[in-house]
């Protein structure tokens, strides 16, 4: 439930940063939100593993691709937190 309060700090923090092309800023935080978890090593072998899964038996496909995208509550309330702080001093510096 917390998540689409982090895309809009994302992406509203994001053009108080690069604040001459907005739309264009939005559009890279919305890709950088999905490649860069694909860095973490963690995720990539929990996601390659749900992938398999999948292929083998594509009947459980429904409960597993939730497990794809799931992230715990701290992360994103640490998430947040941080954008919000980062987001508020970014708006008292203008």
């Amino acid at each position: 439930m917390l998540y689409p309060y982090i895309r809009i700090l994302r992406a509203s923090t994001a053009c108080l940063i690069f604040s001459h092309n907005p739309i264009e800023v939005v559009a890279a935080t919305e890709l950088a939100s999905i490649f860069v978890p694909c860095l973490n090593t963690k995720t990539v072998t929990k996601n390659i593993g749900i992938l398999l899964a999948i292929m083998y038996l594509p009947k459980f496909a429904s409960a597993l691709v939730p497990k794809l995208f799931d992230m715990s509550e701290t992360e994103m309330k640490c998430e947040l937190f941080g954008l919000s702080f980062l987001f508020i001093t970014l708006l008292l510096q203008y």
